[in-house]
């Protein structure tokens, strides 16, 4: 599978990501579920988490709580604005069917 790398790196990217980090990658795949249904959107997004995960032989539920802790990181003194904007935006383009 080309230069995977290894499983080790691979969770220490995750641990040690940056809050600006992730939240530049939550917009940019945000931007891509505009227009697709809410279930469509929900099932491609776990179906892309389990595949990512098992690409880079991770374990789902240790990546979700590392992006729970960054997630609510995010929204600590100084450093929520940007994840209340993301939130909006989501409210704003990401319409109810």
């Amino acid at each position: 599978m080309g230069n995977t790398p290894s499983s080790w790196v691979v969770n220490q990217q995750v641990k040690g990501t940056s809050v600006v980090r992730g939240q530049i990658a939550a917009f940019k795949m945000l931007e891509g579920l505009q227009g697709i249904n809410q279930g469509d959107q929900l099932i491609g997004v776990s179906m892309m988490l389990l595949m990512l995960c098992e690409r880079f032989k991770q374990k789902p539920r240790d990546v979700l709580d590392t992006a729970s802790y960054v997630l609510y990181d995010s929204l600590s003194k100084g450093k929520g604005e940007q994840t209340r904007a993301i939130k909006m935006f989501m409210n704003l383009e990401l319409h109810d069917d």
